[in-house]
């Protein structure tokens, strides 16, 4: 039987967010805000204390869309909350005609198809008008559900995995209160300073107007905010400057042992510290660098498992402006609370939680074979 060649957009309705004012964001009170980092994750640590149209109101099981980073798509699993901008929610006009379910799982392959085909200056950005415009081969809707059915059962697998990892989060973090105590509720069993008062904070640079980055190893390596994952800087995608840009940008590079940090987009917050190989790399605008002023007082490694650590990262969703695209100020990481336990205290949590996530990386290859199941499934059904 032929498949009907369609056009989404007469298929589906899409509603995108509101720019809620930042000044009314709370962190324990009010009504729940989805912003962009939280569509995945399908729950949030962010509440808005103002008024707002019910239009706005996202329920459990609607399909949701990040517009810009990475274009993730996600079904929100939480209690109603409201739609911050630069999410959208899609919903299917006829049910007979379109089936939710299936489309939750074509979406993702369609927005990688507009996200490869796009040239992006800097952040990647997804229109209503892109997503109206894809053209798919739209099944009767038995074999729709025959689709989605085969889908959520390997999607269903790979969540297993996801939460597990989860827990190995909340295990360190545990480890973390009951050594040092909790900062949070004021109740920390050592000194806690401010990260500007134990570290200098400096940006990195975007590439100079006309000046483009190459995939052909030049020897001078830039580090994207996409290579600054789990404590670690990422080099199986890196990219890399020409010897002419570099000679404009040569005053923002990183060291061995400095610790970059994510400032801008949907993974705002992600940590990693430079390896050797990767010492006088240059760094996007989109992440900075934490320099040490003292290493008699603060290790590298344990300054990035603190960043990593839920209740850190939950100030910097916090801190993170709501308007436009999500972006952490340099000022507002200088004002954040370090704790400051003694030297060996701190290498000894470190070597904790080297020990969880050595752990938490042999669940990670699990979780990657469950995501090449679910892929390879998805690309069947779709290619």
């Amino acid at each position: 039987m032929k498949w009907e060649r369609v056009v989404l957009g007469d298929y589906i309705d899409i509603l995108s967010g509101f720019p809620f004012e930042s000044k009314l964001f709370s962190e324990s009170e009010g009504t729940p805000l989805i912003r962009i980092r939280d569509v995945v994750r399908g729950y949030t640590n962010t509440f808005y204390n103002g008024n707002f149209e019910n239009s706005y109101l996202v329920k459990r099981g609607d399909i949701l869309v990040g517009m810009d980073g990475e274009f993730n798509t996600a079904k929100w699993s939480s209690e109603p909350a409201l739609l911050n901008q630069r999410v959208c929610k899609i919903t299917s006009k006829d049910s007979t005609s379109l089936s939710e379910k299936y489309l939750f799982h074509l979406l993702p392959k369609k927005l990688k198809e507009i996200e490869d085909r796009t040239s992006f200056v800097t952040v990647k950005h997804l229109s209503v008008k892109n997503i109206n415009a894809i053209e798919i081969d739209l099944p009767p809707l038995p074999i729709q559900q025959q689709i989605a059915d085969t889908l959520d059962k390997a999607d269903a697998l790979r969540r297993k995995d996801l939460k597990l990892l989860d827990k190995y989060d909340e295990l360190a973090q545990a480890v973390f209160y009951e050594m040092f105590g909790d900062v949070v509720s004021s109740t920390s069993k050592y000194p806690v300073s401010k990260f500007g008062s134990e570290v200098k904070i400096k940006g990195g640079k975007r590439l100079p107007l006309g000046h483009k980055l190459v995939k052909q190893n030049t020897g001078l390596p830039y580090i994207k905010a996409g290579d600054i994952k789990s404590g670690r800087i990422l080099t199986n995608n890196l990219e890399y400057l020409l010897p002419e840009t570099q000679k404009k940008i040569k005053n923002y590079i990183v060291k061995q042992g400095d610790v970059c940090v994510t400032i801008v987009g949907a993974n705002i917050g992600d940590v990693g510290v430079v390896p050797k190989d990767l010492d006088g790399a240059n760094l996007t605008e989109n992440a900075a660098k934490l320099i040490i002023m003292n290493n008699e007082r603060l290790d590298n490694i344990y300054l990035s498992n603190y960043w990593s650590m839920p209740f850190v990262q939950s100030q910097i969703k916090l801190k993170s402006m709501a308007v436009g695209v999500p972006k952490l100020a340099l000022f507002r990481i200088e004002e954040m609370d370090l704790v400051l336990p003694p030297l060996i205290m701190q290498k000894k949590f470190n070597s904790i939680k080297e020990i969880i996530d050595k752990e938490k990386n042999m669940l990670i290859e699990s979780v990657q074979h469950s995501n090449n199941l679910f892929k390879s499934l998805s690309s069947k059904h779709f290619e």
